[in-house]
């Protein structure tokens, strides 16, 4: 599959800047740009210890092959940035220093940081969602625009849920994740915990989810009030979250897998499934994977007013979860905004 994000303006390739470039997420960002043509990377920023040295200098973990045209591109410190656009893969801390301050300069900026998801301002976003949801920074106060990509579990989650309740009355949603170790950032976590095993946990990561599902999947002034119920997986699993959810909804349906389809049409995120034992990360999921592959969707009718819809999911943590989301804003900004 060809890593493809839709891309409306016919104009010169813009300047970006990449910072946290030495990081998973800011790795995956550089290898996926060398799919966009729309735009280029002129600037890599770090920790200031990686000040002057070249790309080629820093350990490349990512599965995609580092970007011969950036390898000689050297970093910068965070306070030397001057593209237009800035791509945030910061740790949470870092992010509440350099973000608002790229902002107050007249940088947009793109977060994968946790840490201003919640701002009532800034949209949390996935542009085949709830694209409408960018007219929040016409709030900001600064020159330079700020948007957020969810969780990496709550933007697949959100994508699975959004098609099903423009169709249908939800009236409980119940999620179990099952997360993959990259998920926790390099190195991850601690083998002696992992292999072989499971851990039932992830520190604020359930109620995370949930906040953010309300956030993304309500309107741009108020948040959804469906109750949502979550419990959440380490796995060993290196690449890929999955998750189990049990929608209820208040009458019997058939056919759900049509609304998926009938999504496709305009948005293909989708990859459907009609085999128990699908979707798998090992087997499904590619280095540059921006779908939410569904296993078969089961649904049970609990009498003449309930059913309950049972489905399987699969997507790519990194991709859609964080890097590839980071762009899709990017993009979605873009074609939104007048001064592109």
């Amino acid at each position: 599959m060809s890593f493809y994000i839709p891309y409306t303006r016919n104009s010169d390739p813009i300047d970006v800047a990449v910072v946290g470039a030495s990081g998973t997420v800011g790795q995956k960002v550089l290898a996926l740009s060398t799919y966009l043509p729309w735009m280029r990377i002129t600037e890599i920023a770090a920790s200031d210890a990686r000040a002057n040295a070249p790309l080629s200098s820093c350990p490349w973990r990512e599965a995609l092959l580092m970007p011969q045209n950036l390898s000689s591109l050297r970093f910068c410190t965070m306070d030397d940035i001057s593209a237009p656009y800035v791509l945030s893969c910061l740790p949470h801390d870092v992010a509440e220093i350099y973000e608002p301050l790229w902002a107050e300069r007249g940088h947009h900026v793109f977060s994968n940081a946790s840490t201003f998801r919640m701002s009532p301002e800034i949209p949390l976003l996935i542009p085949e969602i709830n694209a409408h949801h960018l007219s929040l920074i016409h709030q900001q106060k600064t020159p330079g625009k700020r948007v957020n990509n969810p969780n990496c579990s709550a933007t697949a989650l959100a994508c699975t849920l959004a098609p099903i309740m423009v169709k249908h009355p939800v009236r409980h949603i119940s999620i179990v994740t099952l997360q993959s170790i990259s998920g926790a950032g390099y190195p991850g976590v601690s083998s002696m915990d992992i292999v072989g095993n499971t851990i039932p946990h992830i520190p604020g990561e359930a109620p995370k989810i949930v906040v953010e599902l309300q956030k993304i999947l309500g309107s741009e002034d108020r948040a959804l009030c469906t109750p949502i119920t979550v419990n959440v997986h380490r796995v060993p699993v290196v690449y890929g979250h999955a998750a189990t959810l049990h929608i209820l909804l208040d009458r019997p349906v058939c056919d759900v897998a049509d609304v998926y389809l009938d999504f496709n049409e305009k948005h293909p995120i989708f990859h459907l499934y009609s085999s128990d034992d699908r979707p798998q990360a090992l087997r499904d999921l590619s280095h540059n994977d921006m779908r939410v592959h569904i296993g078969p969707i089961r649904a049970s009718s609990l009498g003449r007013d309930e059913s309950i819809l049972r489905m399987n999911i699969v997507s790519h943590n990194l991709v859609r979860g964080a890097a590839g989301a980071v762009l899709a804003n990017l993009a979605c900004f873009l074609n939104a905004s007048p001064e592109s």
